[in-house]
């Protein structure tokens, strides 16, 4: 079936256009819906539907697919897989469908898969080249400007090490560099000196080891009297160089560097002898770089004095790291405080902070981290994603890659000496440390694996104490969760310290592991969760006052925390929203709505509303659905009627056991999202329930309506224990 067919297959006029984010992050909109990762039935349908995007037409044949998704497989067991695989992306787009042929996306005729181009709208990869071409063509800064906008970041980063995405990374870097050296160019050429050495800048935050851009931007900055930063470039660059390739400047460079420092720059160097681009060979690995020091912060307590870690401060200004403190979590910040102290006393610490989506736990980790920072310690940090479960050690392989990729090459080649080679496995992406040994599978012999990886956080700490930072821990596979026990209990790392986040409730109903690391740490996970509250008034009216640079009125206030009940993300969406769509106004110095609220909310808002939902599982998703139709407060008895007796009719959309009725329950209420009183229940957030029941399709909710309404009559009547097969409904 040619391409240009596809739109008379299926019911187009129905399906909603998708519009797909893959630089930077891969994140796909379908009209109105945000299809989160969560949502994706599988992680395989989730990198056959990034796979059709990059190819010609968005077609692909099965075998390719195949050979790419399962180069391990027999081919009959993977063409299976593929088919669960097509099946899952067709259920993933089109939740409702009833007949998978019926598929409006993705369409199979014969050997070839293909997904409809007419319901893909717009393509961030496809957009970005597009402008890139015409800005080559008419060598137009805008249009090179409005390219390098669309450039979020390399291509699918959460893809590092999938051997279908690599060539197209590889190409697209490639691009990128070219066109802001091309930019970079037009501005020089203008005169427009900051923004030539911004491009510059850019070029080696993507690729440290471009030479030609160090070369350029030194220049450009000791011309404009700004040689103590085009020292601090050289020493920056030349470092990375030797520390990851183990190479030095080219003579060239050293020669700019030597005139530079001496105060004797009297002419350009001849850039001809450098090549455009220089052919460095680069490692896949590309560790972010650590974090300044601010060395104004007091370090008494690394020697045990008597200054506080955090001395007082009424500072309100954000800062990089999020400011000494943050708005609301002073008790948080002081738990931190004594657990660093335990930590410099040789005992070891986990800091786990539990809170629901938008409560702001990434950024109070963010915070302490750099607090960390500040008082010495040297700080490792991940974030956990779903899709590590196909990768069982990949969250420990970030960790350990990150602590090698920050020494310089003595150290690294010290480190690996005092390591076990058994340490390879854990890092695909610097094979090229060990040559002569391929890497292999961490599962054939965990043991050694772990015993290596602990060797290499113990000389690590020999200097600097180490924290380990985790958010959402929920996500880290149980054979990573293993590793972290295997160090906690090892007596080399007993001044490791942990500090983590996690969603309600998770610890116990998603990974037995989670549970058994925070069992064996500190015993009751209530007693190692620190919960984190809601915002209350006078804080969420400095977060908004902060934000906006004038307080609220009152008025605003209260309706701010009604919507919001006091969870800052959510807060500042509305405002933010209102304030962009011109909705609020200053009057006698005070934020306030122009208008009565119109009980609209914006896009925004409601989809981060449904974001808050994400990390529960689909059954408790759809439970939430149910008592959201039963109103904002709602009867157990009701919900128990419905689940255990309703039977016929209903069974369809129920998708839930009634054997795990009460788990489901208590995974809700664990998430903060509903609180029980007596025997009813109520929403904590108001909006929650109206965006659940504005997400259903009317027929669902006519089905559910009517099987509440059985519900109910059941009840109000007394005939909790009649079968239901008796009722007229």
């Amino acid at each position: 079936m040619l391409v240009k067919e596809l739109k008379l297959a299926g019911n187009n006029e129905k399906a909603q256009s998708l519009r797909i984010f893959m630089l930077g992050r891969f994140e796909v909109e379908q009209g109105t819906r945000l299809i989160e990762s969560e949502q994706w039935r599988s992680g395989k349908a989730r990198n056959l539907f990034k796979i059709l995007l990059t190819r010609r037409s968005y077609q692909i044949s099965r075998q390719e697919a195949t050979e790419l998704l399962w180069p391990e497989l027999e081919m009959d067991r993977a063409a299976n897989n593929l088919n669960q695989a097509v099946y899952s992306l067709r259920r993933t787009l089109e939740p409702d469908l009833e007949k998978p042929s019926n598929s409006v996306y993705l369409r199979t005729e014969g050997a070839k898969l293909q997904l409809n181009y007419n319901l893909i709208s717009w393509v961030d990869l496809e957009e970005f080249k597009r402008l890139y071409h015409q800005a080559q063509q008419n060598n137009s800064p805008e249009l090179y400007s409005e390219a390098a906008a669309l450039y979020g970041g390399e291509f699918l980063p959460e893809d590092l090490y999938e051997d279908w995405s690599v060539s197209r990374r590889e190409a697209l870097r490639q691009e990128w560099t070219e066109l802001l050296l091309k930019m970079g160019a037009l501005h020089k050429e203008k005169g427009q000196e900051e923004k030539y050495q911004r491009c510059l800048q850019r070029v080696l935050e993507s690729d440290f080891s471009h030479e030609e851009s160090a070369l350029k931007l030194m220049q450009s900055l000791s011309e404009n009297g700004r040689r103590e930063e085009a020292i601090q470039i050289y020493r920056q660059f030349a470092s990375k160089l030797q520390s990851r390739l183990n190479m030095e400047p080219l003579p060239v460079t050293q020669e700019l560097y030597q005139n530079i420092v001496a105060g004797r720059i009297t002419a350009r160097p001849n850039l001809s002898r450098v090549g455009i681009p220089i052919p460095l060979v680069r490692p896949e690995f590309q560790p972010e770089p650590e974090t300044i020091i601010n060395t104004e912060w007091p370090r008494a307590i690394v020697n045990y004095g008597l200054n506080p870690l955090f001395p007082v401060s009424n500072i309100q200004e954000e800062t990089h790291l999020g400011g000494p403190e943050i708005i609301g979590r002073q008790a948080e910040q002081a738990l931190w405080k004594t657990q660093l102290e335990t930590a410099l006393r040789g005992k070891g610490t986990l800091t786990l902070f539990e809170g629901e989506a938008g409560i702001g736990k990434s950024h109070l980790l963010q915070t302490l981290a750099g607090q960390a920072r500040l008082a010495g310690f040297q700080v490792l940090q991940i974030n956990c994603h779903p899709e590590q479960n196909d990768l069982p050690f990949n969250p420990v392989s970030e960790l350990l890659e990150q602590a090698l990729g920050r020494m310089d090459g003595p150290e690294l080649q010290e480190c690996l000496k005092y390591c076990n080679p058994e340490i390879s496995r854990l890092l695909p992406g610097m094979a090229h440390l060990f040559p002569g040994i391929q890497p292999g599978n961490p599962e054939t012999n965990p043991e050694a694996v772990f015993a290596a990886a602990a060797q290499v956080l113990s000389w690590l700490s020999r200097n600097r104490r180490i924290v380990l930072v985790l958010d959402d821990l929920q996500y880290m596979p149980g054979p990573s969760l293993r590793m972290l026990r295997f160090w906690l209990n090892h007596p080399a790392l007993r001044s490791l310290v942990f500090l983590t986040a996690i969603r309600p409730g998770t610890s116990e109903l998603v990974s037995p592991e989670l549970g058994r690391l925070l069992q064996w740490s500190g015993g009751d996970s209530s007693q190692v969760c620190h919960k984190m509250a809601r915002l209350e008034k006078v804080e969420l009216a400095q977060i908004i006052a902060r934000k906006l640079g004038q307080p609220a009125s009152p008025e605003l206030l209260e309706l701010v925390l009604d919507i919001s009940q006091g969870n800052p993300c959510l807060a500042l969406e509305l405002v933010v929203y209102w304030c962009k769509e011109n909705q609020l106004q200053l009057k006698n110095a005070l934020w306030e709505r122009k208008t009565e609220w119109d009980n609209q909310l914006p896009a925004s808002v409601s989809g981060y509303v449904k974001r808050i939902l994400t990390g529960l599982n689909p059954e408790a998703q759809v439970l939430l659905s149910l008592a959201a139709l039963c109103g904002k407060t709602f009867s157990f008895e009701i919900l128990r009627q419905i689940i255990l007796y309703r039977q016929d009719g209903a069974g369809w959309w129920i998708e839930l056991d009634k054997t795990k009725f009460g788990q489901t329950l208590n995974e809700v209420t664990g998430s903060g999202l509903i609180e029980e009183d007596k025997q009813e229940y109520h929403f904590n957030y108001p909006l929650l329930a109206e965006t659940l029941v504005a997400g259903l399709s009317h027929s669902q909710r006519q089905c559910w309506r009517e099987v509440i309404g059985w519900a109910n009559k059941k009840v109000e009547s007394g005939l909790l224990e009649w079968d239901y097969k008796h009722d007229q409904v």
